[in-house]
């Protein structure tokens, strides 16, 4: 099996021209952030999740205009720059206004997965502060979990798809299944172990390492992530199915680790995925921001397609 190598990584380019780009046309946009962390970008393989914080003033009518112009700049940028086919793979994501996101009672815990990148930096420092010292609840508590819940169990082939990625869509597999199904519950485990939200998928698999007894499988996953996937003997029948095996394990140890520290009611150890879902149900209560999330987040679980 040929592997095309590592290109460059031009993720700050990117962003940087992204951010700019689109500022030039809405002057409305005030700060740009990413979900995850910068070294969770993996060049040739991961997209970015772009997020927009604007101006209090910005009225519906200039958030058409935004989506208008936002639009246009990302059909600009697929066609100016081809290398950043996968870097463009969608469109962003969450978008608020300021006080949006500095309103404590709109918090969401996913903000403080989010990595702050261009804008004045009195903003940035802010942003930054306040997605840091966010004091733990029960309402990050039951997001965590139900993010496991979502996630727990066999890898699905069907719902990742690969997209724009060109010579290196032979690594995607296992990208696929190491960032973007065991990177998110195995990083919600690693925060309800600290009781708090922190943004990286990599240094996630780190902690994890001293958090749960499946070192050598997370040491495994750090090793291929950094050269690049280039794995050939896990590429091939029966070892990819087996592979599917060995990290559903590994969650299930995970977990089960967890259920010790922090009992569910009603979750037996080891629980197949419907005693999971079941004890987990509840957990966020009823705010209406969470179920916001979860139900964009289900429309594009249920168009075929995940974005992380």
């Amino acid at each position: 099996m040929n592997f095309a190598p590592s290109p460059k990584n031009d993720f700050a380019e990117f962003i940087e021209a992204y951010f700019e780009r689109c500022r030039q046309r809405i002057p409305e946009i005030e700060v740009n952030a990413g979900k995850w962390t910068f070294e969770d970008l993996i060049p040739g393989l991961s997209d970015f999740d772009t997020r927009f914080l604007v101006h209090d003033d910005t009225t519906a009518a200039g958030w058409c205009r935004m989506s208008t112009e936002v639009g246009r700049v990302h059909l600009e940028l697929a066609m100016e720059r081809k290398e950043w086919a996968r870097n463009l793979e969608h469109l962003p994501g969450v978008n608020l206004k300021l006080n949006e996101f500095f309103d404590p009672h709109q918090y969401f815990t996913e903000f403080s997965q989010w990595s702050f990148y261009h804008g004045r930096k009195a903003l940035l420092d802010k942003a930054r502060w306040y997605a840091t010292s966010h004091k733990w609840t029960a309402t990050d508590e039951g997001y965590h979990w139900k993010k496991i819940a979502i996630y727990y169990g066999p890898y699905n082939r069907a719902i990742d798809p690969p997209i724009n990625l060109g010579s290196y869509q032979n690594k995607y597999p296992l990208h696929s299944r190491l960032m973007h199904y065991m990177a998110p519950p195995v990083h919600s485990a690693v925060c309800l172990m600290q009781k708090k939200t922190s943004p990286g998928k990599l240094e996630a698999f780190r902690k994890a390492r001293d958090l749960f007894p499946q070192r050598k499988k997370m040491d495994l996953i750090l090793e291929l992530i950094g050269r690049h996937y280039e794995a050939p003997d896990l590429l091939a029948e029966p070892d990819l199915t087996n592979l599917d095996h060995r990290l559903a394990d590994c969650l299930t140890g995970v977990v089960n680790v967890l259920l010790s520290v922090f009992p569910l009611p009603n979750c037996p150890g080891s629980p197949t995925i419907q005693q999971l879902k079941n004890a987990v149900h509840d957990l966020s209560g009823a705010d209406p921001l969470a179920r916001l999330f979860e139900n964009i987040k289900f429309a594009r679980l249920m168009k075929g397609r995940l974005w992380f």
